[in-house]
């Protein structure tokens, strides 16, 4: 596999939100695809631009705005998911030490 550009995916993103266009099912399938790959950085300020472009209705058509909260939810669960591993690693440490 080929690693991921972040920089072009960035651009990508920003290029998207607020397009009515079919480009943004694309461009939200593929950061589903690759969040985990994405630097932290950006997921945190993707989640940011989308959640305001949301709330200020400027993220285009209805069927855009499901490929946006897609992206939303993956995000929600990849950061519960890191919080439960990161508590058993703390709870693991506690019971051995």
């Amino acid at each position: 596999m080929t690693a991921i550009n972040s920089e072009i995916v960035f651009y990508a993103f920003r290029y998207c939100l607020g397009r009515q266009t079919y480009a943004v099912s694309t461009c939200a399938d593929y950061l589903v695809a690759h969040w985990e790959e994405l630097e932290g950085g950006d997921r945190k300020l993707m989640v940011k631009e989308i959640r305001e472009a949301i709330a200020n209705g400027r993220a285009g058509a209805t069927c855009d705005v499901e490929s946006w909260e897609s992206v939303l939810r993956h995000a929600a669960l990849k950061a519960t998911e890191k919080n439960i591993l990161d508590n058993i690693d703390v709870f693991r440490r506690l019971a051995d030490g």
